[in-house]
């Protein structure tokens, strides 16, 4: 029996990276930032042996907060692995 495996834990830390990163981004320096929450919504399993990436965007930043929003794919970001967004 073949069973579809996700491994949920390096496509959250890939996606907690991609989220500060567009904030350091955005404030054009790099600061200590820390995840208030982020959230990952899955939509279907990663192609085995396939590369994933994930792409973040920085849509409100506050004196005291920033959030994004972004994508995971293998591939194709129009068929992601896993939308994401998060309050850092």
């Amino acid at each position: 029996e073949e069973r579809e495996v996700l491994a949920t834990g390096p496509i959250v830390s890939l996606c907690d990276m991609a989220g500060g990163l567009c904030i350091w981004t955005r404030m054009q320096r790099f600061v200590p930032i820390a995840t208030l929450d982020l959230r990952l919504d899955y939509q279907r399993p990663a192609v085995p042996h396939r590369s994933v990436s994930a792409r973040a965007t920085c849509y409100k930043l506050t004196r005291s907060a920033a959030f994004v929003t972004g994508v995971a794919h293998d591939g194709d970001a129009t068929d992601p692995v896993a939308h994401f967004t998060g309050c850092f």
